[in-house]
């Protein structure tokens, strides 16, 4: 029913005019001419002339991003236009409708129904025609629809090209879905290993710490660990989730600068011996244990999605005395660290943030020297408009340290830019209504789920039905009773009804580790695609460390689907 609906919305209008045009094209020909070969003529020109009118216009309107030129647009809708018309209007232009309007003329002694009843009867065939050459295009991906994520207030383009027909007609997406139903949160660890490259490539002098939080599913540990990648944690639950992977510890820089005596005492037990402080106490926690210790200086992450300079770091000079500090008390310090924000697009605060961090480190070069510079993640991913690329943020930063390698070591801590474009969400819509005259789809995964971006983080990540029509701006919400519980407040969207998914790539930061079960809600299952699979079975059981049992840090699938 909801193909149905979606065709008859599309198609109406486009009717509607050719209905029009018929009219206009039986007055004029019974004004000129008494032949029914030339009456049908003209009347036929005339509707096609109302249908494909206004079918080009709304073609020309769905067209994707990726089609950025005139002439490339024009011949892409001309393209699509005659794959999905050609056939039918050849076999209905030059037989059906004109063999069927004269006949009805004839036997009906009347040329204003004989138009009418031909006309009709020959619609049947080029709709059947039709709608077997649309199926065809879908089905071998020639139509890219322009699904972006829009907000009425403020329009925006996602930039991912992800087309939902071909990530649900993927034989292990649609196993997944045709056992389980929805919402399911897809994994692909190949695309973690690609960003990982991508960002050796770009910093090739940085030790590269994967920042568990974003995603600490095993199968990206896995991943990276097998990529090279070091880590980096904010709890003793992430560490343990890296003790269950078998993780060197010596690998693990822990940055939370508040820590528990109990998480530090566990940390060092297990192996951990670098550690970030940005406040006098920490300092204290720390004195007695053999670690390094990094020093977060706060810097400007105003413009970044999340500022995270206004919860820690410190200033400039309680971060020379912290320094000081630190070294009297018979600590190594290793450097400094900084984090310029989360999803920060700025480039220019990247650089002022290592420029700050090296002069600061110059000034106490004689007192205590340091040769360390944490800089920490923040890499922006594009969600709905573009980014600065890893390569132009790079470049920026490279020309600042390069004078200072390879004597000065370098961190970096990405987790976004690692794991959101390896998730991709699946759910349906479940129920639909109309308040104040739009449209509202209630979805099974909300901002209490794995959309929990949307409201912690302002994310607003792309969503895109398999289904196509006439956009509306339309409101997206989740399954809660909670009146916050709305995805996306007037996104363009066509028609949709119960039971139709919503597929949302870059869905894999900030995700599934902030869902809290509210309404008594399960987080969304994660599955990992089938090369995960085979990186988990090689794992033999994680051992226990001290008192504790290493746990895992979000619920794993036990099974995965094959290819």
């Amino acid at each position: 029913m909801a193909r149905i609906k979606t065709v008859v919305l599309r198609y109406l209008p486009a009717e509607v005019l050719a209905l029009a045009g018929m009219v206009l094209g039986w007055w004029l020909g019974t004004r000129w001419t008494q032949s029914p070969w030339l009456i049908a003529g003209i009347v036929t020109i005339a509707e096609n002339v109302g249908f494909y009118g206004y079918l080009a216009v709304a073609v020309w309107r769905e067209q994707t991003p990726q089609n950025p030129s005139l002439r490339r647009r024009f011949q892409r809708t001309a393209l699509l236009l005659g794959a999905e018309f050609g056939p039918a209007e050849v076999v209905d232009c030059l037989l059906i409708r004109p063999a069927f309007m004269t006949a009805a003329i004839v036997w009906l002694d009347s040329t204003g129904w004989g138009v009418a009843v031909g006309s009709y009867a020959a619609d049947a065939v080029f709709w059947t025609l039709a709608g077997a050459s649309y199926l065809l295009t879908v089905k071998f991906g020639w139509r890219h629809r322009r699904m972006e994520l829009v907000r009425a207030a403020h329009p925006a383009q996602a930039p991912s090209d992800l087309s939902p027909d071909t990530f649900l007609a993927r034989p292990a997406v649609a196993r997944t879905l045709a056992v389980q139903g929805t919402p399911v949160l897809f994994l692909e660890p190949d695309v973690v290993a690609r960003r990982y490259e991508d960002l050796r490539r770009a910093l090739p002098y940085a030790e590269i710490h994967y920042a568990l939080k974003a995603n600490p599913h095993g199968a990206v540990i896995d991943t990276l660990l097998g990529c090279g990648a070091s880590f980096e944690v904010a709890s003793v639950r992430e560490l343990d989730a890296l003790l269950d992977r078998h993780v060197d510890v010596s690998r693990v820089i822990y940055t939370h600068p508040v820590k528990s005596p109990a998480d530090i005492r566990y940390a060092v037990g297990c192996g951990v011996r670098t550690f970030v402080v940005d406040a006098p106490g920490e300092i204290d926690k720390l004195a007695g244990y053999d670690v390094s210790v990094l020093v977060r200086l706060a810097v400007d992450s105003s413009a970044a999605q999340i500022d995270l300079s206004a919860k820690f770091g410190a200033c400039p000079d309680l971060t020379r005395d912290l320094v000081l500090a630190a070294h009297g008390a018979g600590l190594t310090v290793a450097g400094l660290s900084f984090h310029v924000g989360s999803q920060q697009c700025d480039i220019g605060a990247y650089t002022a943030a290592v420029t700050s961090a090296l002069a600061l480190m110059d000034e106490l070069a004689d007192l205590v020297p340091m040769d360390t510079l944490d800089i920490g993640g923040g890499f922006p991913v594009a969600y709905d408009r573009p980014v600065p690329s890893i390569e132009a943020i790079a470049a920026a930063i490279t020309a600042l340290l390069e004078p200072r390698l390879p004597r000065l070591r370098i961190i970096a801590e990405p987790g976004r830019f690692l794991a959101a474009d390896a998730m991709t969400l699946v759910c349906s819509v479940v129920g639909t209504a109309e308040r104040e005259g739009r449209p509202w789809y209630y979805l099974d995964d909300g901002v209490h789920g794995s959309y929990s971006n949307v409201l912690q983080e302002r994310i607003r990540p792309p969503m895109r039905p398999p289904v196509w029509g006439s956009l509306a701006p339309s409101v997206l919400a989740g399954p809660t009773c909670d009146s916050i519980d709305v995805v996306a407040d007037g996104i363009l969207l066509p028609p949709l009804e119960a039971g139709d998914r919503v597929v949302s790539p870059t869905m894999g930061a900030y995700t599934a580790v902030t869902a809290n079960g509210f309404n008594g809600i399960a987080p969304t299952a994660i599955v990992a695609l089938p090369a995960v699979r085979r990186l988990n079975a090689v794992r033999p059981p994680a051992p226990t460390v001290g008192n504790r049992r290493p746990l895992s840090a979000l619920p794993q699938r036990a099974a995965e689907p094959s290819t």
